[in-house]
């Protein structure tokens, strides 16, 4: 870790030398590149935007070169605290009154979606991974570009968008299951109906959710994960259509998902930029999408993941989501 540190601060105090390497590093890698379009037979002019293209973008190339070399934070964070200084100097009043106001939560006039990076980082047990992405409320005028979702903003973005097969969402929660032999606590999650179709997993046993169940009267019902149903319940399959008590209310079980499935709870998966590391769930229950949760715009806790649909790219989803914020504000 020491090592990492010295070397990520000689590389920021020799900042401008880094920078015109890495420029003259790219510019050879895409030069060559067009030369051998041009060998395929593309025009010189089509034989750059190909080289261009194959690098992802001159810019943002720099950019994972940077995080490759560890230093993007280091300069984040210089850049924030000489920022924050200023601020702070020239006007505390008003610095504390935006530190206060980030911290209870960006409204949505504000906010603005964005679609970040596919949760591929290695194989994971879900169908055809390199569809799913995370999906982040950002809000670039304050410096925030990932934040997790209010619930209106979610419910319009499902709603409205024709760019994602299924978007879903989910909560980590803790649960009280009582009844015999003893009671325990449980990590779970309240989750949209649709989070494994999203996900494409099917229960081991039993059934999914279904859409009715996301609304009031509906909704107690509850997915054993595999190990709660192998220790509780003794791998028991007579426990489908039994009744248990999650926080002294009766939840009929539907469902026992399989082995491998460990939803929330990634280790060393990063979901964007941020790696998630929880407690894997141990039951899901319906999250409730009915009534005033619908108008929530200031409460940022939900965590929101799609599956694109094919032949959709992350910026097509991107400016969709944009296009919905913009009525959203109007």
């Amino acid at each position: 870790m020491l090592s990492r540190l010295k070397t990520a601060l000689r590389a920021l105090l020799r900042r401008s030398q880094a920078e015109h390497d890495l420029d003259e590093e790219l510019r050879y890698h895409i030069e060559r590149q067009t030369e051998q379009n041009i060998r395929l037979g593309m025009s010189p002019e089509e034989a750059r935007r190909a080289a261009r293209k194959a690098f992802g973008g001159v810019e943002q190339a720099k950019e994972r070169s940077r995080d490759a070399r560890g230093v993007r934070w280091l300069e984040d964070l210089w850049q924030d605290l000489r920022y924050g200084a200023r601020m702070l100097v020239k006007a505390p009043n008003i610095t504390l009154t935006a530190v206060i106001t980030l911290a209870l939560g960006i409204g949505a006039n504000t906010a603005i979606f964005s679609v970040v990076n596919a949760v591929l980082l290695r194989p994971l047990p879900f169908k055809e991974p390199a569809a799913l992405f995370t999906v982040w409320e950002r809000n670039p005028q304050v410096g925030v570009e990932q934040n997790a979702v209010a619930p209106g903003a979610f419910l319009d973005w499902r709603e409205q968008n024709h760019v994602f097969e299924h978007l879903a969402v989910f909560e980590t929660r803790g649960f009280a299951l009582t009844g015999e032999p003893e009671a325990e606590r449980v990590t779970g999650a309240s989750v949209s109906t649709n989070l494994f179709r999203t996900l494409g997993v099917s229960p081991l046993l039993g059934r999914d959710f279904v859409m009715e169940e996301e609304t009031t009267g509906h909704n107690r019902v509850a997915i054993l994960g595999h190990s709660l149903w192998q220790g509780r319940f003794h791998a028991d399959p007579s426990v489908i259509g039994r009744e248990i008590t999650l926080n002294g209310n009766p939840f009929t079980v539907i469902g026992v998902m399989p082995p491998k499935l460990r939803f929330p709870g990634f280790t060393g998966i990063e979901l964007g930029r941020l790696a998630r590391v929880n407690q894997p769930a141990d039951l899901w229950v319906p999250m409730l999408l009915d009534g005033p949760v619908r108008s929530i715009y200031n409460q940022h806790n939900w965590q929101v993941i799609g599956r694109l649909k094919t032949g959709v790219t992350p910026a097509q989803a991107t400016s969709e989501l944009d296009a919905i914020q913009r009525l959203i504000e109007a």
